[in-house]
């Protein structure tokens, strides 16, 4: 509702996932913008991070030769999240493991094909949400590529972040941040930091550039946003299936409409989306 009130008053508007949980919401609501001549930029930050940034770029450039695998890893920090969030989030899939999803997406530039989720819960509390605290996902892509993605709310470490790309010729690996790179040795070994404590510290300079990719959509010097209508029609999609197969616990089919098939399903690892 809040959208649809900014964008009939003129506003542009720049919105953390998700838009809805609706598809044929996200319709209405990017059709709304277009009608208005205004931005709807959805903010999914990992698209946004120089590290990630850097592993698609190595994959597009075809250093290390055609992708195979693709695993994402995503175990939050800190270990007392308000159960009152929780029962408002939408479930784990939706708001944890959207972000791998979408990342999936970008790195491979295809939309997957089938998903098979399964999940646990084994606090009591996320139990009777009923939620899971425990995820794991597989996924398979038009060019054969074989996604995993690895979602738990406890990672007592710290916020754990970490994504590796398989391929021909090699593979490519994005891991942990940590406060400072220093490592103390001593008769007892060796002690290093953990890793950032949470999202606010691991994607501060993600979330700074989201913020300027939006000024400048405002300012006229970037045209396009970079997640398009498209792309979150289809992840909305995605997210509706994948809670399926984890409600269901098989695997299920992934259904897009007619119109964007034929442009999703290629081969090459560039995006194409």
């Amino acid at each position: 509702s809040y959208i649809r009130a900014a964008l009939n008053a003129g506003i542009h508007v720049f919105c953390e996932k998700p838009i809805s949980h609706c598809v044929e919401e996200v319709d209405e609501l990017y059709q709304l913008a277009e009608q208005k001549g205004l931005f709807l930029l959805c903010g999914f930050q990992r698209r946004y991070d120089p590290n990630f940034g850097k592993l698609k770029s190595v994959l597009d450039g075809g250093k290390v030769g055609k992708l195979l695998k693709i695993r994402s890893t995503s175990r939050d920090n800190p270990l007392n999240i308000s159960i009152e969030y929780l029962r408002v989030s939408g479930g784990i899939i939706a708001d944890t493991a959207s972000h791998d999803i979408d990342m999936l997406r970008y790195v491979t530039g295809e939309d997957p094909e089938t998903v098979y989720a399964v999940g646990n819960a084994f606090c009591p509390s996320v139990a009777s949400i009923p939620d899971h605290d425990q995820l794991d996902m597989l996924f398979t892509f038009p060019s054969g590529v074989i996604g995993s993605i690895d979602i738990s709310r406890n990672a007592a470490y710290g916020y754990d972040q970490r994504m590796e790309i398989l391929t021909y010729e090699g593979s490519v690996v994005v891991e942990n941040q940590k406060p400072t790179t220093v490592t103390v040795a001593s008769k007892q070994g060796y002690l290093a930091e953990p890793p950032c404590f949470s999202f606010p510290q691991r994607y501060t300079e993600a979330y700074k550039a989201e913020v300027y990719h939006f000024v400048d959509l405002l300012n006229g010097i970037e045209k396009i946003p970079r997640l398009s209508h498209k792309d979150v029609r289809n992840m909305t999609i995605i997210l509706r299936a994948a809670q399926q197969s984890l409600k269901e616990k098989k695997i299920v089919k992934i259904e897009y409409p007619r119109e964007n098939k034929k442009s999703n399903h290629n081969t090459n690892t560039k995006s194409k989306l």
